[in-house]
């Protein structure tokens, strides 16, 4: 991301907050976000904040706190994103480049000095043998096919041997793909993004607040109906909303009956029980 924008979205925050003589203790219990995750967001210092939707919820969740322009911190940090993303995949094209034509220069793709020696001495000797012999003219058509059959030959037997080689170096089985190089930045992204199996869908707004293991809060905001929040893969989360009756849980294409009767309060609750339930 871009650094500079992050920071100055933390010093908005910081600025406001010293404004209106708010201490982080003020801060942190109106808005149910940990003193800690506070220093970071004004500090500037997001790689240290959970993922992409936390980072966003708790600009959104600090700003309206504070009273300021919550849609103008998030269009610079949308701005922050975009520029990040831009120039990693530039690297990432340059990077490809670069070990393209690394690979195509090494002595594994390349043929060696003395197969190349070795190829000249054989071919000299065969255009000599054919052209110096009687019945010229079918020798030399012989001559072609014989050169076209030794080279697809020799082709085939190298082709081999660099796998031989490949084999015993790597000491593991070599797999056929046919990844480009759009498939390539797909599946880094991919692998670099958090995966989330469980969503908690709202039929109605819905306050919602989950803490971690260590009692921290991850995310503390109002789910508005029919919005979702992707569950983390971590254990010991707990949950706590103002209505169990208006929480579902969604698996997929499958979604669960209500967690629990309309107008229940729910206080500080496992959420892998219910996610085992569910």
């Amino acid at each position: 991301m871009n650094q500079k924008l992050l920071e100055e979205i933390g010093q908005i925050l910081y600025n406001s907050r010293v404004k209106k003589n708010y201490s982080l203790e003020n801060a942190s219990e109106n808005t149910k976000i940990s003193i800690r995750n506070l220093e970071y967001l004004e500090k500037g210092l997001f790689h240290k904040l959970p993922g992409e939707f936390y980072q966003k919820s708790f600009i959104k969740i600090y700003s309206q706190s504070l009273k300021i322009n919550t849609e103008k911190l998030l269009s610079m940090y949308q701005e922050a994103i975009r520029q990040h993303s831009e120039f990693t995949k530039e690297e990432e094209k340059q990077e490809i480049e670069i070990k393209k034509f690394n690979y195509f220069f090494s002595d594994k793709k390349l043929p060696t000095v003395s197969f190349l020696a070795i190829s000249l001495i054989i071919f000299s000797f065969i255009i000599f043998f054919k052209i110096y012999t009687p019945n010229k003219e079918k020798n030399v058509a012989l001559l072609k096919d014989e050169i076209n059959n030794f080279q697809d030959e020799n082709q085939s037997d190298n082709f081999i041997k660099e796998i031989e080689s490949l084999k015993k170096e790597k000491e593991t089985p070599i797999k056929n793909t046919n990844i480009d190089i759009d498939d390539i930045d797909f599946s880094n992204n991919f692998q670099n993004s958090q995966i989330y199996s469980k969503e908690i869908f709202a039929t109605k707004d819905v306050w919602l607040e989950i803490k971690d293991i260590n009692g921290n809060s991850i995310i503390a905001t109002l789910l508005k109906e029919q919005e979702t929040f992707s569950i983390p893969n971590e254990t010991g989360l707990i949950i706590s909303a103002s209505n169990a009756g208006s929480i579902k849980i969604r698996n997929g294409d499958t979604l669960s009956d209500e967690i629990g009767s309309f107008g229940t309060i729910l206080n500080s609750v496992s959420l892998d029980s219910l996610l085992n339930k569910y």
